[in-house]
């Protein structure tokens, strides 16, 4: 099959390069220790003694990452006329491997024959520094590179292949498994570089290929004239001759197939549904399937003529030809009322079957001679789907016709189609995160949204809804908490004793990592165990446990937890409770977690300081700077206050005085108050004794109430701050306190960096695991 020479650019490209970055970054710091720790020890030793048998093979994939090999493969390219995959083969590999030559001299680390005495050398090594792997990074970038070219079982050969490079540069002895992290890192990372600034071919065969496999199947082939891209990663076609039809090309190149691009749609809340990944013959037999119920139903489509697929990676659907002007392109006295309202009216008929499109363009609907309007672009249509999804099919239609012929046609044509009622949840559902991205930027030019909410409101006979503004990270959002991760984990060091910390980190005791790990465990199933006392009605122990996991994903992109008591909230509602009782559960359980952290405040924080007075006498060991210490501590806590003081306040407080009325009711069930008290505690217990695991493995040498203490009072304190989980300010309470108590600094920060890595961000991933799961059921 053979590709469009059109490219395009990536969003998911720029997640790569960032990701690549980051991993980049994390070899770099593991190759500059002074000796592999042991994993990485063992896995050396169990490549690089390897039979010999292995060796031939392994010799010969190697030279594949070799600098020579990029000519080569280069020149493949040329010869089976790619010139443009064979420039980019060229300034990409050449790139990756002067990019790994300069971080070689930057990180300085020796080759494994010089570190350890027992390296066996299977062939001539090449003298130089190891960190990051030449070969892997030439190797990576190529895979990068080509990978848009290539169908999917031949990328993961590639890849595979990159990593049989890796593995033979173990064996040869001339790396350190870390240095081939490295290596790969760099080479996706120019890869991906290359395909941001470049753009990358979309995966759609060319017209001769459809024109032969049209004549393949016995349908007309006469010449192919383009109709432009309606969708990203498909092409249509008109066939000329006397019997015209429209030829749709689907490919791989979809959205939704980019696990990466899926997952930053749903960490920025971009669309507020959830789609499903399909291969291009799935899409075109769906919409093969919409065209037939609609066109049984009596909507104006395009009749299906056939389907069929394109090699491994492309399908093909053909459909009739519709004479005519799309709504988008109508001019002057072309473009009425009446066919706008005709517009609405095919979309009203198409509801009426159960199919909602989810995006709307003008383009979607064509205008024949007799003025009769058509749909012909139904591809993202979903069946039995949420009843509002009609509605914001209206909202996409109303932001399309406003923005090309102003808010007058668009409120006049939806207020002669539309009845009240209908209208009525137009003004509710014109909001931007309701929108498609194109209408969504349509809608925030002049302030159109706004003009439309209240035209249409004013119709109506209703009050016009406020612009919504839900909690969401977006790229805006995403900053601050990168900026919050890098300082903690960067700057938190230095405002000590670097050289300290390094030290501790490198006599680390990883057996207490599983005391951390499952302190852990037992608070999310503590805090199950509170929920359930907190609901009146039974629930299922281990789906609320994995509902308290997912909340651990959506608590990472709120701050003050509203991510998981939203996350809760939908739970309750889906278990059968109103909102405004589950809000008051939810109320009740976040009074349970205060009440116990309160009473632990006012009583394990007072003997610890009357227990330890010999710290203050004697001054405890503090980090240099301890005062910025102090500081960051309080400014975060004040902006907190200030920022988000009054949206607590509204949103944490009426809940919270709705279950203040009905405690006394729970406490009245011994049972129910018993299980709201335990699982508080338990959840508080849990973090205390991960945090003492953590200084455990450290040697910080604490008393496990004075840690008790340490917690209680910094958690306290961070509560307030301005980020999710209290990024930034709970780091620094805990390491003023561990310090405060006698710790060592070094030790200190290092025991919180561990413990903040394994409670908050570990459970990310498989918090992310469990809320996809709980959405696809229906729980969430």
């Amino acid at each position: 099959m053979r590709l469009k020479g059109s490219s395009s650019r990536h969003g998911s490209d720029a997640v790569r390069a960032a990701l690549a970055l980051l991993a980049l970054s994390v070899s770099a710091f593991v190759a500059r220790a002074a000796h592999p720790n042991v994993v990485e020890l063992n896995a050396f030793r169990l490549i690089n003694q390897l039979p010999g048998a292995f060796g031939p093979p392994l010799l010969g994939i190697m030279q594949l990452g070799a600098l020579a090999s990029v000519l080569g493969v280069a020149a493949i390219a040329a010869v089976r006329r790619r010139p443009g995959l064979a420039r980019r083969l060229l300034a990409g590999g050449v790139a990756a491997w002067a990019v790994a030559k300069v971080l070689q001299g930057l990180i300085d680390q020796e080759p494994p024959d010089l570190v350890l005495g027992n390296a066996v050398l299977h062939s001539s090594v090449t003298a130089g520094l190891a960190f990051p792997a030449t070969h892997v990074a030439v190797a990576a970038a190529l895979a990068t590179v080509a990978g848009p070219y290539l169908s999917r079982p031949n990328r993961r050969l590639t890849w595979i292949g990159v990593f049989a490079i890796g593995v033979a540069r173990v064996y040869v002895g001339a790396h350190f498994p870390i240095d081939v992290v490295g290596g790969a890192a760099v080479g996706w990372g120019v890869g991906s570089l290359l395909h941001l600034i470049l753009g990358s071919p979309r995966a759609l065969p060319d017209a001769e290929a459809v024109r032969a496999l049209l004549a393949e199947r016995g349908h007309p082939s006469g010449p192919l004239d383009p109709l432009g891209v309606p969708r990203r990663g498909s092409s249509l076609y008109r066939v000329c001759g006397p019997d015209p039809q429209v030829v749709k090309v689907v490919g791989r190149d979809q959205p939704e197939a980019d696990w990466l691009y899926r997952a930053w749609r749903l960490l920025a809340y971009r669309d507020a549904e959830r789609r499903i990944s399909r291969t291009p013959q799935q899409l075109v037999e769906h919409e093969a399937y919409l065209l037939l119920l609609a066109q049984r139903a009596g909507v104006c489509v395009p009749a299906l003529v056939a389907t069929s697929t394109v090699g491994e990676d492309a399908a093909v659907l053909v459909r009739g030809w519709v004479e005519g002007t799309t709504l988008g392109a109508l001019v002057g006295p072309e473009i009425d009322d009446a066919v706008l309202v005709g517009a609405w009216q095919q979309l009203a008929a198409l509801h009426s079957i159960g199919i909602a499109l989810g995006s709307i363009l003008l383009d979607d609907f064509v205008v024949g001679p007799d003025g009769q309007v058509w749909l012909v672009e139904i591809g993202s249509g979903v069946t039995a789907g949420p009843a509002d999804r009609s509605v914001r099919d209206n909202a996409e239609l109303c932001v399309a016709v406003a923005d090309r012929y102003g808010p007058g046609s668009a409120v006049r044509s939806a207020a002669a189609a539309l009845d009240v009622d209908d209208l009525r949840q137009l003004v509710t559902g014109l909001q931007p995160l309701l929108l498609s991205p194109a209408n969504r930027r349509a809608g925030a030019h002049d302030r159109l949204l706004e003009r439309l909410r209240f035209e249409i409101a004013e119709v109506a006979g209703v009050k016009a809804a406020s612009r919504i503004s839900p909690a969401r990270v977006a790229t805006r959002n995403l900053l601050p908490l990168v900026a919050a991760l890098l300082a903690v984990n960067l700057l938190l060091p230095q405002i000590g004793k670097a050289g300290a910390t390094f030290d501790a980190l490198h006599h680390v005791r990883w057996v207490w990592a599983a005391g951390i790990v499952a302190a852990s465990a037992v608070t999310y199933l503590s805090a199950a165990v509170s929920l359930m006392g907190a609901a009146s009605r039974r629930l299922g122990l281990g789906r609320t446990t994995a509902v308290q996991l997912a909340a651990a994903f959506t608590n990472r992109l709120a701050p003050a937890g509203i991510g998981g008591m939203a996350t809760n909230v939908r739970y309750l509602e889906a278990t059968g409770y109103s909102r405004p009782a589950a809000i008051a559960a939810l109320g009740m359980n976040s009074l349970g977690g205060f009440v116990v952290h309160l009473i632990g405040v006012l009583t394990i924080v007072p003997l610890f300081g009357a227990g330890h007075t010999h710290f203050r006498l004697s001054g405890p060991e503090l980090p240099d700077r301890w005062p910025l210490l102090a500081v960051v501590v309080g400014v975060l806590a004040a902006a907190g206050l200030i920022r988000w003081g009054a949206l607590l306040r509204r949103r944490l407080g009426p809940p919270i005085r709705s279950a203040s009325a009905v405690l006394s009711s729970t406490l009245g069930n011994p049972r129910a108050a018993f299980a709201l008290l335990c699982g508080a505690t338990g959840v508080t217990a849990g973090y205390i004794a991960a945090l003492a695991a953590a200084g455990q493995a450290f040697g910080v040498g604490l008393p496990l109430a004075t840690v008790a203490a340490v917690f209680l009072g910094g958690s306290a304190v961070a509560a307030a701050a301005p980020t999710p989980g209290g990024l930034g300010a709970l780091e620094a309470a805990l390491v003023a306190g561990l310090t405060a108590a006698g710790a060592a600094s070094g030790p200190a920060i290092a025991a919180v960096l561990v413990y903040r890595l394994i409670t908050y961000w570990l459970p990310i991933i498989p918090g992310a695991v469990a809320y996809h799961i709980l959405r696809r059921d229906g729980t969430l």
